[in-house]
């Protein structure tokens, strides 16, 4: 297994918010030789927490809104994502229902 092993974490956006706030706890205190966290985030604009996941070696990447008129297109974008970065073998999603989309995607 080659170190760091990259965790993407599905979020809405990664501003000060509960599931947030945790996963940056995480990020800080593990050991980021092992395990690194980059996260999917669905907003357009540079969020609280961005600076610091970037200064710990975590990479932030952005797909359209979570909106159900946006639905398809966000099916479409995942799906690209995923063929583009096949080093992700692990996915943790903070998109409560909407976790689907992506997970059934990284199944396939």
């Amino acid at each position: 297994m080659e170190y760091p092993v990259r965790v993407l974490v599905l979020d809405t956006v990664m501003d000060r918010g509960g599931a947030e706030t945790m996963m940056m706890n995480y990020l800080r205190n593990m050991d980021r030789s092992k395990v690194i966290l980059d996260f999917l985030v669905n907003r357009d604009y540079k969020a609280d927490y961005e600076d610091e996941i970037e200064e710990l070696g975590g990479r932030i990447y952005r797909m359209c809104p979570m909106y159900p008129q946006y639905f398809g297109r966000y099916k479409r974008e995942i799906r690209e994502f995923l063929i583009a970065h096949p080093e992700y073998k692990i996915i943790h999603s903070n998109l409560e229902e909407r976790s689907y989309f992506a997970l059934k995607e990284a199944k396939k």
